[in-house]
Formats: C-alpha cells, structure tokens, sequence
C-alpha cells in the first residue's frame, strides 16, 4: 500500500485536508496542483502511527 498524504486546501477561508495514497510527495504535490489548482495550500505525510483523535478521550 502507498504512502498516505494529507493535501491541505482552503476553501471559503476554512483549511480542510484530503487524503491521498501516493508512490510519494512528489507525485501528492501534482496531483494536488491538478486537481485544486487554486485552493491547495500544503502537503503533508500521513504517519499512520502519529495519528492521534483531536479529543482525548
């Protein structure tokens, strides 16, 4: 399974994420650029051990 990324993009000044699963952050960056041409802000790897809940439990 590919790398996943997070594309960051903002629309109607809100910041939201997309993820994709990509060779790498190359290919995530044209991907990004081809699809949200205007809106793509950043890409980010997504570390599958990193991912923690925005709530604590």
């Amino acid at each position: 399974m590919p790398p996943a990324y997070d594309l960051i993009l903002e629309r109607d000044g809100q910041l939201t994420t997309h993820t994709v699963e990509v060779a790498d952050a190359l290919e995530a960056w044209r991907l990004a650029r081809a699809r949200y041409p205007s809106c793509i802000r950043g890409v980010v790897w997504r570390d599958p051990q990193q991912v923690r809940p925005d709530h604590p439990r």
